[in-house]
């Protein structure tokens, strides 16, 4: 009786054993998480206000590409706070977007998009122009795209060419024609990244619809604006 009771114990012992560490590992990384929650926030927020700015780093006095990457907090945030107005589309208010300013002049505005990519969502910031009819560059933040394919849209000189492209010319929106990555740049076309063309496709038609569906929002129905 005595050694079944034995065979029992040492069976129960490593189950209690792995319940026990896993409930004071768990603990652990809860703990940690909860700690570090207000700092991640922080960098997440200051990310975004960095990658903003630097869609309008040409129009915005006293930046440049060199000068913002050695920006502290401070700085990023006092241009930030200065520059920048945080807006939302009526009725619903639910869609956020920013307007920019250099002093009291208004430079443009900029819209985060999301999009479905091959493996997961694209998340980008768009800049616009004052007449939302072109774009003035975008800024991928997140993506779950291949390595090395799909994930080359985080790659500066894709992100870049989108700088001066129009997407509308009255009520009409326009279309971007994909071309081959090595193909001398064209108006109106995107050199998509070899051999990620639902990755590349996802951005240009997905970015093009999302502006499609902000403009159908605040322009009231007839308008040519």
């Amino acid at each position: 009786m005595s050694s079944r009771t034995a065979l029992k114990e040492k069976r129960l012992y490593p189950v209690l054993f792995m319940l026990i560490l896993s409930i004071i590992l768990t603990s652990i990384l809860a703990l940690f998480f909860e700690l570090s929650k207000e700092r991640v926030a922080a960098y997440q927020e200051l990310s975004f206000r960095r990658d903003l700015i630097g869609l309008f780093q040409k129009q915005i006095s006293g930046i440049d590409n060199s000068n913002l990457a050695m920006m502290d907090i401070k700085q990023i945030n006092s241009i930030y706070e200065s520059a920048v107005t945080e807006l939302h589309i009526a009725p619903k208010q639910e869609i956020i977007y920013y307007q920019v300013k250099d002093g009291n002049q208004l430079i443009g505005f900029c819209y985060p998009f999301s999009m479905s990519g091959l493996w997961g969502t694209i998340s980008l910031l768009a800049a616009v122009d004052v007449d939302f009819s072109t774009i003035m560059g975008i800024r991928i933040t997140n993506q779950n795209e291949t390595p090395g394919l799909g994930g080359r849209i985080s790659e500066d000189w894709f992100q870049q060419q989108f700088a001066g492209h129009r997407f509308r010319a009255g009520n009409e929106f326009l279309t971007w024609e994909l071309i081959p990555e090595k193909s001398v740049p064209q108006k109106e076309a995107i050199r998509q990244i070899t051999g990620a063309t639902i990755s590349s496709r996802s951005v240009t038609d997905g970015l093009l619809m999302r502006l499609k569906q902000i403009y159908q929002l605040q322009v009231p129905a007839g308008s040519d604006k």
